[in-house]
């Protein structure tokens, strides 16, 4: 049996399709949500607004909290932060950003990918326990700020409450 030629090309695509469409939509999700919920303080793109919300298009913040990357920004949605911080060279004095618990943790998770993956083409390695995880484990806002800085890890401090 003779196989018809181009049918290699059209199922390979149609795979390809199968599997960035669910991303793609993933993406635009995360968008309209951060167009929501996060872009009147950190800016349209998350490069932050000076002297109000730190930029969320840091490369550099995320790559030096590593794997804790998604557990660090999931809880500072879902506790806020607040006390002074450095990003790329600008002090936020006085900043206060409020908990958002009014968004659903599903809706937290997607923000979290968006700004991770799609603004800073970071891993966002969010398990779908992470939320869950993070909403009992009541982070101060100090141990977040040292996170930040890169004087403590999260995991363990998540894992142990």
């Amino acid at each position: 049996m003779r196989k018809k030629p181009g049918n290699a090309p059209a199922s390979l695509f149609f795979a390809l399709l199968l599997f960035v469409m669910p991303m793609t939509l993933r993406a635009e999700e995360g968008a309209a949500l951060f167009r929501q919920y996060c872009m009147a303080c950190h800016g349209e793109q998350g490069v932050g607004t000076a002297g109000l919300a730190p930029p969320l298009q840091n490369a550099e913040l995320w790559d030096a909290l590593g794997e804790d990357s998604a557990r660090y920004l999931l809880a500072v949605m879902n506790g806020g932060l607040s006390g002074a911080i450095r990003a790329q060279g600008v002090d936020y004095i006085g900043l206060v950003m409020p908990p958002q618990a009014h968004i659903k943790p599903e809706e937290r998770e997607k923000i979290a990918r968006y700004v991770l993956e799609t603004l800073n083409g970071a891993q966002a390695n969010i398990a779908s326990a992470l939320e869950a995880e993070i909403a009992g484990a009541s982070l101060s806002h100090k141990t977040l700020r040292l996170a930040r800085n890169g004087k403590s890890g999260l995991s363990h401090k998540v894992a142990h409450r």
